[in-house]
């Protein structure tokens, strides 16, 4: 993990904070452990923390994935059940449970325990209440584990929590947010006290609210704040909301492409194994379903030069990559070699053949990328978003929206070929966005079609959708004045030649990368009119610093007075409800270009696509109708009380 220290901002103390945490957590359970994993995506994000080797340090024996009716292996004095907290897996906790007790004679001996991450959650222990489990597992049996960030590169953290923008928005669920406000507390615990904080957007404010009352009760109880000097010169918090757009267009960078079309989970993506496959390697293998775990940091410096790309300059820069390669072999082999010659090229051959294959593995990923997106439907999907993101009033010199004749068929075209849910979806919510709603006549038409092609179980989705502001009714119209004023779209912008961060959407400049942008400069009171049009209060405060832990050149009445050029400013862009590798890419690309040195480290709530940022919007219907948690596996009713003597008689 040694690529995660290489800024002046070290995130590989966010690991070790990590570790600590989890072995602090684990040190109350004496004896073996037995690990159920509870959900794929928590384990993966768990594996950055805690790799296998440091778990058998805290005696880990054995690990199984907790599913309805899962054999407990019974090779272990303590199982326990790592889970997000979360009312399904809880429901699958106490069916386990509640079913190993049911088979006292083989495990008689073993507790249980449950470990939410990152925070306990009081409804998920009524839950195992309710269903009599938590007699079994008792108080002492339920932690907490407060892992809040996982690093996932360099400059990118990310706290795994891809429901967050529907909890605060749908469900007015503001748990996470307070779990965000934690996070960015325990960042200024590690690198000292930001002085200064921007925000936008109501979930900006909440956070901010909930980060000064946590640092005042903190400060009151250790009559101490922070004794680190300050590292970040400024806080962005940006709210989903404020900035809607950026989410639904395909990315188009080479990891934003791979996002979109295989996704990528905690820092790895999956591929099928023949991919990487000669052809007569392929029909050897056994199982055509196999796949391949690939991981994609900066510790990869192949994936580290290409992955911000767009994906059509990928394959161009492979071939010159591979050819260096040929060209070294060839130099060594035309001219005669001296014994110094041949033995630093010896010496150099390991590495020269590692980052062969390394260029033959991203070789047949880009390939791969390639077939994908050059079928029809991509680029005639990737057309239609160019034209409605660069069909604007301030460009066009029109009042006209976005032109329906041209969409509205092409929408209609792919809800009768019954294409992905999502893919239609995208292009109605970009419709509305860009036109600062929908007429209430296509509304309704993009309603009763969908619903009579998909089926009525995606009407809950169009309500949350409306209730998310992806589908409103018209209002003013605000884009086309926030598009110039922020200079969003280029119409001539040429990939080939990228000179500002519109290569990240082939033309479109995301707006949560420009509001950060001009906090650098001009500064946001360049565009206080923007601000005001954008949805949620803003946030532009200060937070004392100690004198002694002040910087030397700052000046408290000066807006911009961190700036040094012996001491570049960082910034911290925390996104809230969730960041695209695309936003990620554009911020990267401001940092490597600031004449200045400044740079910018983003954090998330997680990291989404707009496939992935939609389904978190939508109704899970498959389980509606489920009853069979209403009964015991024998089909009677499960008492949720258990008599005390027979605990009492089982831990004796």
């Amino acid at each position: 993990m040694t690529h995660l220290s290489g800024r002046r901002v070290n995130l590989q103390l966010l690991r070790e904070l990590g570790r600590k945490e989890f072995a602090h957590c684990f040190s109350e359970i004496p004896g073996t452990i037995c690990i159920g994993w509870c959900d794929d995506a928590l384990r993966d994000a768990l594996s950055l923390i805690v790799e296998m080797s440091y778990l058998q340090e805290l005696d880990v024996v054995k690990m199984f994935f907790a599913e309805k009716a899962a054999a407990i292996p019974n090779v272990a004095s303590n199982v326990v059940f790592m889970t997000k907290p979360n009312l399904d897996s809880i429901n699958v906790i106490s069916d386990i449970v509640l079913r190993a007790y049911d088979n006292e004679s083989a495990y008689s001996h073993v507790k249980f325990h449950v470990v939410f991450v990152p925070r306990r959650c009081i409804l998920c222990e009524e839950k195992l209440k309710d269903s009599g489990a938590f007699d079994i597992i008792g108080e002492l049996g339920i932690h907490e584990c407060a892992i809040d960030m996982f690093p996932l590169d360099n400059d990118l953290f990310s706290m795994e929590l891809p429901e967050t923008f529907r909890e605060y928005r749908l469900d007015d669920d503001t748990s996470s947010l307070f779990v965000a406000a934690r996070c960015l507390n325990t960042l200024q615990n590690l690198f000292g006290t930001i002085p200064r904080v921007y925000g936008k957007g109501q979930a900006a404010e909440l956070v901010f609210q909930y980060m000064v009352r946590m640092r005042g009760e903190t400060n009151s109880a250790s009559s101490n704040g922070s004794e680190v000097t300050p590292l970040f010169d400024n806080l962005l918090l940006i709210d989903r909301s404020v900035d809607l757009l950026s989410v639904l267009p395909t990315q188009l960078t080479y990891e934003g492409l791979l996002d979109e079309l295989v996704g990528i989970r905690s820092t790895a993506a999956r591929f099928p194994a023949q991919v990487f496959k000669t052809e007569e390697s392929k029909q050897q293998l056994s199982d055509p379903q196999e796949t391949k775990k690939i991981l994609l940091t900066s510790a990869d410096p192949l994936y580290n030069e290409t992955r911000d790309k767009d994906y059509r300059l990928v394959g161009p820069h492979l071939v010159k990559k591979l050819d260096t390669i040929r060209e070294t072999y060839q130099k060594h082999k035309q001219k005669e070699t001296s014994m110094a010659e041949l033995k630093l090229f010896t010496s150099n051959l390991p590495h020269l053949i590692a980052e062969k294959e390394n260029v033959s593995k991203h070789t047949a990923i880009a390939t791969l990328l390639k077939e994908k997106s050059q079928t029809m439907d991509f680029k005639d999907y990737i057309t239609l978003e160019q034209n409605m993101l660069f069909y604007d009033s301030g460009l066009m010199g029109s009042t006209t929206p976005v032109d329906l004749d041209k969409v509205i068929p092409f929408i209609e075209t792919c809800i009768s070929k019954q294409e992905p849910i999502n893919k239609v979806l995208r292009l109605i919510c970009m419709q509305n966005v860009l036109n600062n709603g929908l007429k209430q006549k296509v509304l309704d038409q993009y309603k009763r079609e969908i619903i009579q092609t998909y089926g009525y179980q995606y009407l809950t989705t169009l309500l949350n959708l409306e209730k998310a502001g992806l589908l409103t009714s018209p209002t003013a119209r605000t884009m086309p004045s926030i598009k110039k004023t922020l200079k969003l779209v280029d119409a001539e912008f040429n990939f080939r030649n990228p000179n500002d961060i519109y290569s990240v959407f082939d033309g479109y400049a995301p707006l949560s990368v420009r509001l950060a942008q001009f906090i650098r400069s001009p500064g946001w009171r360049s565009i206080e009119e923007i601000l005001k049009v954008l949805p949620g209060p803003k946030v532009d405060e200060r937070q004392e610093v100690p004198t002694a832990l002040r910087k030397k050149f700052e000046d408290p009445t000066v807006a911009n007075s961190y700036f040094s050029p012996d001491n570049p400013q960082i910034t911290l862009v925390f996104f809230i409800g969730g960041a695209t590798f695309a936003e990620v890419a554009a911020l990267r690309y401001l940092s490597a270009n600031d004449d200045t040195g400044a740079e910018f480290i983003v954090g998330t709530t997680a990291l989404i696509n707009g496939n992935s940022f939609l389904e978190s919007l939508t109704d899970d219907y498959s389980k509606a109708f489920d009853t069979s948690d209403l009964t015991s596996y024998g089909g009677s009713k499960r008492s949720s009380a258990i008599p005390f003597a027979a605990l009492a008689a089982r831990r004796r």
